[in-house]
């Protein structure tokens, strides 16, 4: 009789291995729940069930002031409404005992937050992903997947931890319909159409601003070039301010437009982005432009500067020092002029396809460890009550 080897034998067990059952949370504290930490929740929960790594009774619940548009038609959808009387957690916790999830993974601090709170007498397993956006002031000691090194090298720096990271800017599904949108624009074909993606509030002011000063810029260099922006509208005073600018800028706020926004991307001929949507927008293989914290305009992602894009996940944070304003136009006015030979597509496979770390998902629900970490729930509470009265 043949010796099975223990390699062989662990092949074996992996194949075997039942998939996890995961109970996904997420808070929206905005009416219609439409940013990016949605879609990367959506895209994971998708594909980790196409993939059998997580069971098809998994779950997501959604509980805030409304329920995310992005995330309603997902199958096996919860939404709890919160309340000022935080009765919402009891619910939540009735769900959660019912359902009996082998993992609980939390897509932002508040639903990390109220998780811990109602898992001091429970031995749930926990995954925090941290979806990018700025550094805290403080992390929890659970595994905690990072999308930004800025962040992963911020949480080295002030934590010493027993719990597990794991850096991971994956999060785009390979999927694109090149043919059908939701909307088919009237884009004039002698025109540089440029797409800016964002929710119009104060947060991206600075921004738009930048993007609308870039557009200005082109058709004063003799190119006649329309920006269109694309996003709901969180303060209607930014609206207003932008709206005002009407010289080669359309606003794009109906929700035909907006909860599906990405899908107009192929549309165009230049994408500006932060977070997702640059990513999104190398997915199609569009020549796409970034934020950086100085400049009054944004920048081409090249080869010489995607590592450092990347490290503060395509946000308007991102430092790159010694930028010639002027010769960064000069590269914009000659990648106008080679648009058909431009393709950033190999930057997407490389960094964000969700496919290409399946298996690294695999292994982390299979091997989590439980961790205890109470020390910090009381530092958190009062920061929480303030986030969910906000919200009401």
């Amino acid at each position: 009789m043949g010796v099975e080897s223990v390699g062989n034998r662990n092949r074996q067990l992996n194949i075997e291995k039942k998939p996890t059952k995961v109970g996904f949370i997420i808070f929206t504290q905005l009416e219609q729940g439409l940013g990016g930490h949605y879609r990367s929740l959506k895209t994971h929960y998708d594909s980790f069930k196409q993939a059998g790594i997580i069971s098809n009774d998994s779950f997501i619940i959604n509980f805030g002031k409304a329920h995310s548009e992005v995330l309603k038609e997902s199958e096996n959808f919860n939404f709890i409404k919160t309340n000022i009387t935080l009765t919402f957690i009891s619910k939540l916790f009735i769900i959660l005992k019912e359902k009996k999830p082998d993992i609980i993974h939390c897509y932002d601090l508040t639903s990390l937050q109220v998780i811990k709170l109602i898992n001091i007498k429970q031995k749930w397993k926990l995954l925090y992903t941290k979806c990018g956006g700025p550094n805290l002031e403080f992390y929890f000691d659970v595994p905690t997947i990072l999308f930004s090194k800025e962040n992963y090298e911020d949480i080295i720096k002030k934590e010493k931890r027993k719990a597990p990271l794991y850096l991971i800017p994956n999060r785009i599904k390979d999927e694109v319909d090149t043919k059908n949108s939701p909307v088919k624009l009237d884009l004039s074909r002698n025109t540089l159409n440029i797409l800016r993606i964002n929710r119009i509030s104060t947060k991206y002011l600075e921004v738009i601003r930048a993007s609308i000063n870039l557009t200005n810029r082109l058709n004063s260099s003799g190119i006649k070039t329309k920006l269109y922006i694309v996003g709901s509208i969180e303060t209607p005073e930014t609206y207003e301010t932008i709206k005002n600018i009407k010289a080669n800028t359309i606003l794009l706020t109906d929700k035909e437009y907006v909860t599906n926004a990405s899908q107009l991307i192929n549309q165009f001929d230049i994408v500006i982005g932060t977070g997702r949507t640059a990513m999104e927008s190398m997915q199609y293989g569009k020549p796409t432009l970034g934020f950086t914290k100085t400049q009054s305009i944004p920048i081409i992602i090249t080869e010489n500067n995607i590592e450092t894009f990347l490290h503060y996940n395509f946000s308007e944070r991102t430092i790159i020092e010694e930028i010639n304003e002027t010769e960064e136009l000069s590269n914009i006015i000659d990648l106008v002029k080679n648009l058909e030979t431009t393709n950033t597509r190999h930057f997407f496979d490389k960094y964000f396809n969700v496919k290409t770390k399946l298996q690294k998902y695999r292994e982390i629900y299979d091997t989590i460890p439980y961790t205890v970490d109470r020390q910090k729930v009381s530092k958190g509470f009062l920061l929480l009550v303030k986030k969910l009265y906000r919200s009401i």
